[in-house]
């Protein structure tokens, strides 16, 4: 049995590395390479590249090889080849080692699988990067959000100072005769911090803070922070450091005796102020 004939090798550079079938009408792109001009005319429409070098390609810079034509129309065995046995040397040309570093389709589909996956984990990164930006950007407005509702929100206290209050003599007021009306009003705060006390009224008011207790008749005792001349008229405006778990008496009274009227309390500060 007669053994099959071995491909030479120049034959390989007849064989287009996309169809990997002699050529019909081959041409040179601009990667220096020779193609079926159909195979890789699609293939630039798709990709933009070169199927071996990646480098971009256009329709318009295809030259048609005429050395390479010549040499099939002189060897009408190729031709024959490709008119009786089509298919067969497809399937044989698949099993062919190339020559001149050119690449089987097989090697071309890895390439591009690996490229196909290369822009996918691309994609992904970005878009993972696109949503992080989203949750963050997303977190900030929620935190800014809280703290204008928060500090919209400050805890306040109304009530009025009137006949029907006790009366004392308050501090820095020399008086043989209770003769000030005042409310003590107890407070607590959830964190240990800065605080700051307001009181508004239409009279002229006098704040003091004390802890644990208010002693009327010993007015200086357990005394935290007073304050009665505000920048502002008719304001109070105490600022102390205050400790979660304590027991805080705010009083609030009138700069001139038996002096009745409404007032409100505001506090503030790095956590919330609870009236009880």
């Amino acid at each position: 049995m007669q053994a099959a004939p071995q491909n030479r090798p120049e034959e390989y550079d007849l064989v287009c590395p996309i169809t990997l079938r002699v050529f019909r009408d081959p041409v040179t792109a601009a990667d220096g390479h020779t193609y079926e001009r159909q195979a890789i005319v699609r293939w630039i429409k798709e990709h933009g590249t070169s199927p071996l070098t990646r480098q971009p390609l256009n329709i318009d810079d295809l030259m048609p090889d005429y050395d390479v034509k010549d040499i099939i129309d002189r060897r009408p065995s190729l031709t024959a080849s490709i008119d009786v046995h089509d298919e067969s040397m497809a399937n044989r040309n698949q099993r062919i080692t190339p020559v001149n570093n050119k690449v089987l389709i097989t090697k071309l589909n890895t390439c591009h699988v690996l490229h196909e996956g290369l822009c996918c984990r691309r994609r992904c990164c970005i878009l993972i990067m696109i949503l992080s930006a989203i949750v963050l950007l997303s977190c900030a407005l929620t935190a800014g959000l809280f703290m204008t509702i928060t500090s919209s929100m400050q805890p306040t206290y109304s009530s009025s100072l009137n006949a029907s209050n006790p009366k004392y003599c308050r501090l820095s007021k020399k008086c043989s005769v209770p003769d000030f009306y005042f409310e003590a009003i107890p407070i607590n705060v959830s964190t240990n911090g800065s605080y700051s006390i307001v009181i508004k009224s239409r009279i002229d008011t006098y704040a003091y803070i004390y802890k644990e207790n208010f002693n009327l008749s010993k007015p200086k005792q357990n005394l935290l922070r007073n304050d009665g001349d505000s920048s502002e008229e008719h304001k109070s405006h105490l600022k102390v450091f205050l400790r979660s778990g304590h027991k805080y008496i705010l009083v609030v009274t009138t700069k001139k005796p038996r002096e009745t009227g409404m007032f409100t309390v505001t506090g503030s500060g790095v956590g919330s102020v609870i009236f009880v």
